[in-house]
């Protein structure tokens, strides 16, 4: 997997920046919270080798997050945004609460903080400001609340909601998942299915086949979405992947929008799935979705990949997209998004596998 190796470091990196960024967000959003500590911003070589820095070894950019990105939400005036979560149907409304940190040695004087929620090309779609008499020196500055209503998106897209104080250097944004109305998949051209055994039988007469199995089914890693915690070599019984490398360029993802990295819109997919080791399958399969491992255990792993078997074509996907779909919009627009994908002549995977190869991934009774 050698050629994997600068995808890899650059898919784990900018998950690590998004936690870093999560976290201290976070602190700064907590009443008398007047500091914090970060374990290291660099890689630490003093305990065998801990990878944990957004910087290498030697204080050199991995290029994951640039200084002036990171200053963004660690920095002496950090705009803040508290909102419930980060994937919506366009049926609902994006609200966020706005506060300002201020830790620089004076209060903010005749500050006016601007938002605008733009879509994936910059677009502005909404805007707004407040003009503010005094910012004081601390955290929890409340400035005011926005509502964006989400009833004109019409197709899935990522918006970014941003926030600053105009005329200053001090802004910040995030991004949030927006999923239409769904409408019905061709369901006579893709057989959706939970179970391998009925997958066989479907790709001996010739079909496209879904195959989204229950994790219990599965043999692999219980799914996570933070990256292991300091050392694997110290600290070996945690389930230790490094986030997603995504085939984001895949038509697989037409109605699923995503970078080629870990974002909050896979969150709960992560959460509720299993990562199937393929090790023993063969080295031409190229998975849509890669599960990072740990360099310690350094397996091969996959959450969504596409085969030849029998006589028709399949796809697999480990993440749970069948249950509680009206309450996980990121699952239901995933699982529209591969069927559509799997119905059109787009689909064509070039990898063969043998029941054998499949059936190895499970817990077959």
């Amino acid at each position: 997997m050698l050629s994997l190796a600068n995808s890899y470091l650059m898919a784990s990196g900018k998950l690590a920046a998004s936690l870093y960024k999560e976290e201290i967000e976070r602190a700064l959003k907590t009443p008398g919270m007047s500091g914090f500590q970060l374990l290291d911003l660099h890689d630490f070589p003093g305990q065998s080798t801990a990878l944990v820095g957004l910087l290498d070894a030697f204080w050199d950019s991995k290029g994951a997050i640039s200084a002036q990105e990171f200053s963004r939400f660690c920095g002496p005036v950090v705009a803040l945004a508290r909102f419930d979560k980060a994937t919506y149907v366009s049926t609902e409304n994006f609200t966020a609460s706005i506060e300002i940190a201020n830790f620089t040695n004076a209060s903010l004087k005749n500050a006016t903080v601007v938002w605008t929620v733009a879509d994936a090309s910059g677009k502005t779609l909404g805007e707004g400001e407040w003009r503010v008499g005094e910012i004081a020196i601390g955290n929890n500055n409340k400035i005011g609340d926005i509502e964006y209503a989400l009833k004109d998106i019409v197709t899935a897209q990522k918006l970014t909601i941003k926030v600053g104080i105009r005329n200053t250097t001090y802004n910040n944004e995030w991004p949030v998942w927006v999923y239409p109305s769904i409408a019905e998949n061709n369901a006579a051209a893709v057989h959706f299915t939970t179970s391998p055994d009925e997958a066989m039988a479907l790709l001996k007469q010739g079909k496209n086949v879904l195959l989204n199995p229950d994790t219990s089914a599965i043999k692999g890693v219980a799914g996570r979405y933070t990256s292991v915690f300091w050392s694997p070599v110290h600290f070996p019984n945690q389930p230790g992947s490094m986030g997603l490398l995504i085939d984001s360029a895949s038509k697989a993802f037409t109605h699923f929008p995503t970078e080629t990295h870990s974002n909050w819109q896979w969150w709960d997919l992560v959460m509720r799935s299993k990562s199937m080791i393929i090790d023993s399958l063969p080295v031409q399969i190229k998975p849509t979705v890669r599960v990072i491992d740990n360099f310690f255990k350094n397996r091969n792993m996959a959450s969504l990949f596409e085969v030849k078997a029998g006589t028709g074509k399949l796809i697999i996907c480990s993440m749970d997209i069948h249950t509680d779909l009206d309450k996980r919009p990121a699952a239901a627009q995933l699982r529209y998004s591969l069927m559509e994908y799997v119905a059109s002549d787009a689909f064509n995977p070039l990898v063969k596998l043998t029941k054998q190869d499949i059936f190895s991934l499970f817990n077959m009774q």
